[in-house]
């Protein structure tokens, strides 16, 4: 199996990859020259060339849960066309009364993300939330110190974040996206990561959502298909430091990151956390009454009420 990865690094040489200095400190210089680096970065030409020929010819017409090429274009570079590092980048920790659990996020300068991230962490004091709510806008996260040459990653910054937080000496970590909106207490989620080590939740797999080269990485990493296998839903991720998975986890991740092969999918992120958790034993579990998506005027606040939904995913 290392093998066959070592061929595919070797045939595939990181598509995201760029120089940058190994520090936990980023100047912001050293953000402005990343910037610039990824701007340069032209992922499109080479999805074109990895894309399947056929799959618009047959399988658009058989398969509703069909991607296009400017589909895997998009969401592969979101941090190559997002503002990530042109001013100082904020970095909020809003300290509570429980030094054990944590909220984190991150998103971009640009688009309306910075400014629901805000609301979400006035919203998480509202429920009762005690914890830390540690977040970034712009700016990345660098437990290790080596994570800015990898900042073209699509989506690689969540578990970064929570690793971040497990530095910070928070045990139970749970990674919210910036669009999420609680409805209440959560404090049973962290109860849950605690038990169980983590919280997963879950959508369906698509065969025709991960490109065929990345599909192959991963199945060489895993050992086996995993296309049937329910696939993680990556808006909400928990983890706890306390687990003895979770340092192999974040090993296992860091290999498929500095990779960046297997990220070549709509769901970049989903498709890699989805195989490392598999290979280590951890399943995402289905949620009835989770979470409800919003539509253009949020209208569907008042059926999530009614539901008892925990969260709605606000319109961004």
């Amino acid at each position: 199996m290392l093998e066959m990865i070592l061929m595919l690094t070797l045939c595939f040489s990181n598509p995201f990859e760029i120089e940058a200095p190994t520090t936990t400190n980023p100047t912001v210089e050293d953000y402005k020259n990343a910037q610039a680096a990824l701007r340069k970065i032209e992922i499109g030409h080479l999805i074109k060339k990895l894309y399947p020929a056929d799959w618009e010819k047959e399988i658009a017409k058989s398969s509703k849960y069909f991607y296009k090429k400017e589909d895997f274009i998009l969401r592969c570079s979101k941090a190559l066309s997002q503002n990530l590092f042109l001013y100082n980048p904020k970095t909020i920790f809003s300290e509570g009364t429980d030094k054990k659990n944590c909220v984190v996020g991150y998103c971009s300068y640009n688009g309306p993300l910075s400014n629901l991230l805000e609301e979400l962490e006035i919203a998480l004091r509202e429920v009762g939330f005690c914890g830390g709510i540690y977040y970034r806008t712009g700016g990345y996260p660098t437990p290790r110190g080596d994570e800015l040459k990898f900042a073209g990653v699509p989506y690689a910054f969540k578990l970064f974040m929570i690793e971040e937080a497990f530095k910070l000496g928070f045990e139970q970590v749970l990674w919210l996206d910036s669009s999420v909106w609680p409805l209440s207490s959560i404090d049973d989620l962290f109860q849950e990561i605690k038990k169980e080590g983590f919280l997963f939740d879950w959508g369906k797999p698509n065969l025709y959502g991960i490109l065929p080269v990345a599909k192959k990485a991963l199945e060489e990493y895993l050992g086996r298909d995993f296309i049937k296998e329910r696939k993680i839903a990556g808006w909400i991720m928990g983890m706890s430091s306390l687990d003895p998975r979770t340092k192999n986890i974040l090993k296992d991740y860091r290999v498929l990151v500095e990779m960046g092969i297997p990220f070549l999918s709509v769901n970049p992120e989903e498709y890699v956390i989805t195989n490392i958790l598999l290979k280590h034993g951890v399943e995402a579990r289905a949620r009835k009454n989770f979470m409800i998506t919003c539509t253009k005027n949020n209208s569907t606040y008042v059926d999530a009420i009614k539901k008892g939904c925990k969260f709605i995913i606000r319109v961004h």
